[in-house]
């Protein structure tokens, strides 16, 4: 059964249309619900919620992906999406969430996902608000991925907060990932509202690598705080994860991961660094990068930086005839790309970067603290 987009959402999916139509494949989610009619699937992916779904499906499919008892009896706003084995897009698969809506309330979003063996793919998901989305309406999200043997994901979220609301949520993603399983999450948030975002990898099995990345540029009031725990429960399993923020006005980040290390889990590679620089005063940081290791043979790094921009490079760049803001702006697209570069899809590195540029030259404001 389709799901019929509400007559009341129609100024929403107006606007977005264009958007998500330009797109190869593309699955549109209106308020927790799939929007059939607004969506393009390719062959090999299926895509269920609790509109279509008797509970005796919805049991089946709870069953199917594992999810945890709290949620199985749970069927308001929940989404499945299954990849089938040896499923391989050369196109990105695009997911649009999209939020509308008066009422203040506070809503949870359970999106689950199952990539059975042999699938590679690359996801783009995008959080949409619509304009006319109030102040201190809160929503939720749980995201569920189980990756099974020999799976390649390349993921990117990006949320684009409406800057009329006070946006906040808390968003959870559980990865568990199978062996020989290579997963890259990318977040990208942009003067996002009040974000939680916590992460909970399990790799449970040999030869599996999860790749974390995330860029914050925040102004104003915004917040977004990370947290993060990496669980290597086998041999040669590889995790790296690199966190950069920068941080103007009044806004904050927060950066708390550990890595756990079991002790059969030999060989085990695992990088963790967070860098981030603070453009005024009020704008504030805390990171808290941990290590908890039980295996005697492994390769294990962490770090943590907070700073202003280099004034000597800055004085440098500006000595060669730059501009203040140009010079700025070229330290701080030095700072973030080496996230930038490890992005493999060209037009989504366009499309980073052009967000990158709209936030450096329109949104922060360039404050340089004096030494």
């Amino acid at each position: 059964m389709e799901l019929q987009c509400d007559l009341n959402m129609a100024s929403l999916i107006e606007e977005i249309q264009p958007i998500v139509e330009a797109s190869p494949a593309y699955i549109t989610v209106l308020n927790g619900h799939c929007c059939f009619d607004l969506s393009n699937l390719p062959d090999g992916v299926e895509v269920w919620d609790n509109s279509n779904l008797n509970s005796e499906q919805f049991k089946s499919l709870a069953t199917k992906f594992e999810l945890d008892s709290h949620i199985k009896y749970n069927q308001n706003d929940c989404l499945f999406i299954e990849f089938e084995d040896s499923l391989k897009l050369s196109d990105p698969l695009y997911i649009y969430f999209l939020d509308h809506g008066k009422e203040s309330e506070t809503r949870t979003f359970y999106n689950f996902y199952l990539l059975k063996k042999g699938v590679e793919i690359s996801i783009v998901e995008k959080k949409i608000n619509s304009k006319n989305l109030i102040e201190n309406k809160v929503n939720n999200s749980i995201s569920q991925w189980m990756i099974e043997k020999e799976v390649k994901l390349t993921h990117y979220s990006f949320l684009d907060a409406n800057k009329n609301a006070d946006y906040k949520a808390d968003r959870k993603t559980l990865v568990k990932q199978l062996k020989d399983s290579h997963c890259s999450f990318f977040t990208f948030y942009w003067n996002s509202g009040l974000i939680n975002n916590a992460a909970e990898v399990l790799l449970d099995d040999e030869f599996a690598n999860c790749d974390l990345y995330s860029i914050s540029l925040l102004t104003n009031t915004a917040v977004v705080n990370n947290n993060v725990s990496m669980k290597h429960n086998f041999p040669e399993c590889k995790s790296t994860q690199i966190f950069k923020g920068i941080f103007d006005d009044s806004s904050s980040g927060g950066f708390d991961s550990t890595v756990f290390v079991k002790k059969d889990a030999q060989k085990t590679l695992s990088v963790q660094k967070n860098n981030n620089i603070l453009l005024s005063d009020y704008s504030s940081v805390k990171s808290n990068p941990q290590l908890e290791i039980f295996a005697d043979d492994v390769e294990c790094a962490h770090g943590s930086t907070i700073g202003q921009i280099d004034s000597e490079a800055l004085f440098y760049l500006q000595s060669r005839g730059l501009g203040k803001k140009t010079a700025t702006s070229m330290l701080l697209r030095g700072f973030l790309n080496d996230i930038i570069q490890k992005i493999d899809n060209p037009e989504i590195k366009k499309y980073v970067l052009s967000e990158v540029n709209r936030c450096l030259n329109l949104s922060i404001k360039f404050k340089i603290i004096d030494e």
